[in-house]
Parts: C-alpha cells; structure tokens; sequence
C-alpha cells in the first residue's frame, strides 16, 4: 500500500503512512501503527485509511462494553489535525473579524446594530445550554453512555463529510478508505453509522468502503426474515437497505481451502494430533 499510493518527497522519503501489516504480529491490526518516537517531518496525508474491526460478543476472554467506533476513534484522531488546520484558520480569522466589528460598531451605528443582535442569538444561546444541563443533570448512566456514543458518531460522521466532500471548500478532499473487519459480528450501532455515511458519500465523495464476513454466516444472514423499514442489524439487510447488489461486482468471495490444503498447516503448527483429532479440527 504505501510504496504504490502514498508518495514520497524530498524532505519526508518515507512516505506518510508507515509500513505495517507485514508479519504476524501485526497481521490482525486494521490501522498501522505510528512510532511516537518517529518525529520526522510527513507529507500531506494521500487519503485516509481508518479501520474498525468487531469482536466475537459469545468469547469468554470478551468483556464488550463499547461499540468499535468508541474504540477506533483514537486511530481516526490522530490524522485530524493536520486536515482540519486550514478550517480552524479560516473560523479563527472569521472570530478575529467578528470582534473587529465590536469595536468598530462604538463609533459606526449600523455594525452596532449588527453586534446587538448577535449579544441577543448569545442570550438565546445560553438559555439553550442551561436547559441542556438540566437534562444531563437527570440523565442515567445508560442513557449518558448512549449520548456519549451517539455524540462520537455525530462528530466522526461531520469530520468524514467535510473532508470527502469536493464542495467543502473550508477543508481538503481526501478519498478515504474505511476497512471493516469481521462484520458477522456487527452491531446495529454501527451499522447505522455506515449507512448513513454511505448515503451521505452518493453524490459521488471518494470513499471506499471494504468489510470482511465469514462465508457460513453470511448464508445464515441471507436467509433471516428482514423488514425493509426496520434498522439493519446484519450487513446484507445493510446491502438491501443500501440498494446494493448482493452480487459479483459488490460482495467478493474467496474460496475456501480444502482440507488437502489444510492438513500440512495443522501438522506444522500441530505435529502431536492424531489423525482423529486433525479430522475434528478440519470439520
């Protein structure tokens, strides 16, 4: 990936993304990692890749208790800064004049007139937060949690939207590639995010989204009973919903290795089964 899409310059050669998924330590990650330690210069960011990977809820070693979009975020974080720099500029300029006009309206009437209406949308604003403080002062601690993840997918859906959208003239366009890992384990929480970004991105926004899902599962879902208007909550009703093809073309699949194939792996990795015991492990 790195050495084909993402172009090196002169004052930063290695490129922006660092090379990563090349061993088996890092073969289950769905983002690279960065070295803190790494303090060299980058050049701009030639898209942006941001995985979100789901865990099997039936594991015993799993104690689930947020969505992979809680998780994730911190990956997605980390490149914000540099992309969002030009629209934080261009709202602190507007502050900046904003504050001239104060000044400049105690001696020109009508700019006055312009920054008293703003003082009265201010009060407005205020009465407006301190309802919204009564509310959270009697919220629960399942329906805060529940606020707080639906404040994050608010957040990560706005910043996905202004940076993919080519009429966005506040923040660059970057195409975006979202890797979704395992998605026979996905959550109707997520799944809403997904749907919602992709039916933001169909004007034409350059977003590719690539999920994973096991084969087996994917027949089961394919044969559960969907309502169209209800919530996806398996990743074919998102395809119907989405009006995507459950096809060639939109789903890829890769065939399965046969057991010939298989049993040299299990005997290097496993050379003490018996025959037995290789057969169950096969099946």
């Amino acid at each position: 990936m790195t050495r084909h899409a993402d172009p090196q310059t002169d004052a930063a050669p290695q490129g922006y993304w660092p090379d990563a998924f090349h061993d088996d330590a890092t073969s289950g990650r769905v983002n690279p990692v960065f070295d803190a330690r790494d303090e060299r210069p980058r050049p701009p960011i030639p898209f942006l890749w941001w995985g979100l990977k789901f865990d099997d809820p039936n594991a015993d070693r799993l104690v689930r208790e947020r969505v992979p979009l809680s998780e994730y975020a911190p990956a997605l974080t980390i490149h914000t800064a540099a992309l969002a720099a030009r629209r934080h500029l261009n709202e602190h300029r507007w502050s900046v004049g904003w504050k001239l006009a104060r000044i400049i309206g105690n001696v020109i009437p009508p700019v006055g007139w312009v920054a008293t209406a703003g003082d009265v949308l201010s009060l407005k604003k205020d009465r407006q937060q301190e309802r919204e403080l009564q509310q959270h002062a009697l919220r629960s601690p399942g329906a805060a949690l529940q606020k707080s993840d639906d404040d994050l997918a608010k957040v990560v859906l706005d910043y996905l939207r202004k940076i993919l959208n080519p009429q966005d003239a506040a923040t660059p366009t970057v195409s975006v590639v979202l890797f979704v890992d395992d998605t026979q384990w996905s959550d109707p929480y997520t799944l809403k995010f997904l749907r919602e970004l992709w039916e933001s991105a169909r004007t034409g926004w350059p977003l590719l989204i690539v999920a994973t899902h096991w084969d087996d599962e994917w027949e089961y879902h394919r044969a559960e009973p969907f309502v169209a208007d209800q919530s996806p909550e398996r990743l074919v009703h998102l395809l119907r919903v989405l009006h995507l093809p459950d096809e060639p073309g939109t789903v890829h699949r890769n065939e399965k290795l046969t057991d010939a194939a298989l049993r040299p792996v299990i005997s290097a990795a496993l050379p003490g089964l018996t025959d037995e015991q290789t057969k169950l492990l096969l099946a």
